[in-house]
C-alpha cells in the first residue's frame, strides 16, 4: 500500500528529459507547539534517479551556550571556569542508507557537516585542550538527554533501485525556529544530488502567547507573573479560611 501511495506520488512530480538526480519530498512543512505536544514525525520519501546513497540531514536553528565547570574552593564548589559556544545547532538527526563509515572522504563529511564529530563547535574562553574536550561533551550530554541528537543514524530505506523513504522524528523538548531537511545522494565519496526542505517549528495557542509576551514585553510579563500570585495566593487563603 505504501509503495503504491509513493509511486502515485513520484509519477505526478516534475520530471524533465534531464532528470535531477533527486526528486523528493516532506509530508508537511511546520509542526505546531502546544501545551500537549508530545513529539512528532514527517514522512520524507522521493527518488533517486543516478546510482548512489542517500543521507538525509536534519538541522535544527543555531543557539549560543554557556558552560560553567565546578571546581572546589577552599572545601566549597564554585564555577571556577567558564567557556562560551556560538551557533551550536539546537537540534541535529541523521539517517541513512548505509553506515556512515562507509562514506570514506573524510573531507567531504567535514565540508557537509555531516556526523556530530564534523559540527562546528565555535569556542571562547580559556582552558587547556583536554578541558575544552570536557565543555564540548558537556553540550553533547544536555542533547543526547533531551534527544535532540543521537549517536546512531537513522535508516533510510530502499523500496526497489530508484524510491526511498524514512520518518523523521522530533522529540518532545524540540526548540522553536526554522530547521532544513537536507537529502544528499552520494556516489563513490562524491556529491551527485542535493535537495532541501525547510520546516518551521512554532508554538501555537496559549503557549505561544505567554512566550511572546515573555521574550517580548518583559514589563507586561512580570506584571502577569505578579497578578497571577496574588490571586493564587488570595484563592487559597479563602480555601483555608472556609475550612
Amino acid at each position: 500500500m505504501i509503495k503504491k501511495f509513493l509511486l502515485i506520488i513520484l509519477l505526478s512530480l516534475p520530471f524533465s528529459v534531464n532528470a535531477r538526480p533527486l526528486d523528493s519530498d516532506i509530508s508537511q512543512d511546520e509542526i505546531l507547539i502546544d501545551a500537549r505536544f508530545s513529539g512528532d514525525n514527517l514522512f520524507l520519501f522521493g527518488a533517486r534517479n543516478l546510482a548512489g546513497d542517500v543521507v538525509v540531514i536534519v538541522r535544527g536553528p543555531k543557539q549560543n551556550y554557556i558552560v560553567r565547570k565546578k571546581e572546589k574552593f577552599a572545601g566549597v564548589w564554585l564555577n571556577r571556569k567558564q567557556m562560551k559556544f556560538y551557533d551550536i545547532y539546537g537540534f541535529y538527526d541523521i539517517y541513512s542508507t548505509i553506515p556512515l563509515s562507509e562514506i570514506r572522504d573524510e573531507l567531504l563529511l567535514k565540508n557537509l557537516n555531516i556526523g556530530l564529530d564534523n559540527l562546528p563547535m565555535e569556542y571562547r574562553g580559556e582552558a587547556y585542550i583536554e578541558e575544552i574536550e570536557d565543555f564540548k561533551e558537556a553540550i553533547l550530554d544536555v542533547k543526547y538527554a533531551d534527544e535532540l541528537y543521537h549517536t546512531e543514524a537513522g535508516e533510510v530505506e530502499f523500496m526497489g533501485d530508484t524510491l526511498f523513504k524514512t520518518h523523521l522524528t522530533f522529540p518532545k523538548k524540540i526548540p522553536h525556529g526554522m530547521y532544513n531537511a537536507e537529502i544528499y545522494l552520494i556516489d563513490d565519496n562524491k556529491l551527485v544530488g542535493l535537495q532541501t526542505f525547510p520546516v518551521e517549528v512554532r508554538r501555537t495557542g496559549f503557549e505561544a502567547f505567554i512566550y511572546d509576551i515573555a521574550h517580548n514585553n518583559s514589563p507586561l510579563y512580570g506584571l502577569i507573573c505578579v497578578l497571577a500570585a496574588l490571586f493564587a495566593g488570595w484563592f487559597a487563603s479563602m480555601i483555608f479560611w472556609k475550612v
